[in-house]
C-alpha cells in the first residue's frame, strides 16, 4: 500500500524550551511509516539548522526523503507549545518553509493522500495539493483550524474534494453551525457527500460515520493515569486509522486499535517515537490477534 502525505513538518517547542518534531502530516507520516506502509512525504524544510537536525533524524530512522524540500530563504516551522494540564496550545511561526511546498515534478501514484489544512494557508502550499489530489485513489483531510490560518468557506471546499474527514468536536461545531451529534455529522456526511466522517471526542473517544451506515463504528478509551501530554494524540489516532482503510479492517477494529494505539503515544514525550520497539508490539498483536476479538 502507497500513502501520500502532505503538508507541514516542523518543531514544537515546550515551556522548558526543549524543541520535537511536529507537524501533524509529519506525524502522520511518521506513524505510518513506522508500521511498514510505503509512504511518500512532500513537505518543506529550510535550510538551518533545525532542518539539519530533521534530515538526520529521518535518515536515521530510514524515513521517506524523496520529495522533502529544502528552502534556501525560509526557516523550518516551528510551533511554541504551551500546556495547561497536560493539554496543548499553540503560538506558530509565519512565512516558514513548509509555506511554500511546490508540486513534486513525479508525483507518486498512491492509495490514499492524507493532508490537513495549516500548510494550506498560503498559495503555492494549497496549488502543490491540487497537483497531488489527482494521483490518489482516495483523499483523507485532516481538519486543524488554527487561527488565524484559516477561513470557513475555504475548508469546506477543501473538505468536498475528500472522500474521508477527520474532525474534532469544536471544528464540528465551526463548520456544521451546530453542535456534534448523530445527526448532524450525517447531514454534514452528506452535505459534503463524503465516504466517511471520523469525529474525535477527545476523553470521550470517537465515532465514525459512513454513507452505508448513519453510525457504523464508536470507541470510548478507558482512564489511565500515565499521561504525559496529549500532543500529538489525534495524529496517532489517525495514522491507525489510516492503516486500517488501507488494510480493510472491519471499522470497529479500525477504531479501537486507532485508540489503543492513540492511548500509548500520550504516555510519551511529544508525538512520536525513533524506539522501533515501541511499535513493534502494535505490529505483532495485529498480525495475530483475531479481528472478532477487537470488535467484541
Amino acid at each position: 500500500m502507497k500513502a501520500t502525505v502532505f503538508g507541514e513538518v516542523l518543531f514544537d517547542i515546550f515551556p522548558d524550551q526543549h524543541a520535537v518534531p511536529g507537524g501533524a502530516p509529519f506525524n502522520v507520516a511518521w506513524h505510518l511509516n513506522a508500521f511498514d506502509i510505503d509512504v511518500d512525504f512532500v513537505s518543506r524544510i529550510g535550510q538551518d539548522e533545525q532542518g539539519k537536525k530533521l534530515q538526520a533524524l529521518m535518515q536515521d530512522n530510514h524515513f521517506p526523503m524523496e520529495h522533502l524540500q529544502v528552502d534556501a530563504s525560509r526557516p523550518t516551522g516551528y510551533v511554541n507549545v504551551t500546556l495547561d494540564d497536560g493539554e496543548p496550545s499553540y503560538s506558530i511561526a509565519e512565512q516558514v518553509a513548509y509555506d511554500a511546498i511546490s508540486a513534486p515534478k513525479d508525483p507518486c501514484e498512491s492509495d490514499l493522500l492524507y493532508h490537513g489544512t495549516l500548510a494550506l494557508r498560503c498559495p503555492e502550499s494549497a496549488k502543490a495539493l491540487e497537483a497531488l489530489r489527482d494521483n490518489a485513489k482516495l483523499v483523507f483531510m485532516d481538519v486543524n483550524l488554527r487561527d488565524p490560518y484559516w477561513e470557513k468557506e475555504t475548508t469546506l471546499a477543501l473538505a468536498k474534494k475528500a472522500d474521508w474527514l477527520k474532525i474534532n468536536a469544536d471544528e464540528f461545531r465551526i463548520l456544521a453551525g451546530r453542535d456534534y451529534c448523530a445527526e448532524a455529522a450525517n447531514e454534514l456526511l452528506n452535505t459534503l457527500e463524503l465516504e466517511g466522517v471520523l469525529v474525535t471526542l477527545g476523553s470521550e473517544g470517537a465515532c465514525v460515520y459512513t454513507q452505508e451506515q448513519s453510525q457504523c463504528a464508536s470507541v470510548i478509551p478507558k482512564p489511565q493515569d500515565d499521561i504525559c501530554d496529549t500532543v500529538g494524540a489525534g495524529d496517532a489516532f489517525s495514522a491507525v486509522f489510516i492503516f486500517g482503510l488501507l488494510q480493510h479492517w472491519p471499522m470497529q477494529a479500525v477504531v479501537a486499535r486507532a485508540q489503543s494505539f492513540a492511548s500509548q503515544v500520550i504516555t510519551i514525550p511529544g508525538a512520536i517515537s525513533s524506539d522501533p520497539d515501541f511499535y513493534d508490539p502494535f505490529k505483532q498483536a495485529w498480525q495475530t490477534e483475531s479481528i472478532s476479538n477487537v470488535i467484541d
